[in-house]
């Protein structure tokens, strides 16, 4: 996202742009969600597609995400010395 307002003059357009977006996605994928449900309770027994939408896919995706990160094979940094001081 940075990429995008680094070299855009108006920044707040494109933050505003792209989080309007995200909403709007967001309320799109819940309304296909509920679209699914019937007018049951959801204490009834039954598998909830909203529960498992808003609840456990992300749950899923998280840890599949932190389990790949802690995989990655990443280099190193240089330590490099001080040769001055931070404070002058």
């Amino acid at each position: 996202m940075t990429g995008l307002a680094a070299h855009s003059a108006a920044h707040a357009f494109v933050y505003g742009s792209l989080s309007f977006l995200d909403k709007m996605a967001c309320g799109l994928a819940l309304y296909i969600l509920e679209s699914y449900e019937k007018n049951q309770p959801c204490h009834s027994g039954r598998f909830s597609i909203t529960r498992f939408g808003v609840g456990l896919l992300p749950a899923v995706c998280a840890l599949l995400g932190v389990v790949i990160t802690y995989t990655m094979k990443l280099h190193k940094p240089e330590q490099k010395t001080l040769t001055e001081p931070l404070l002058v």
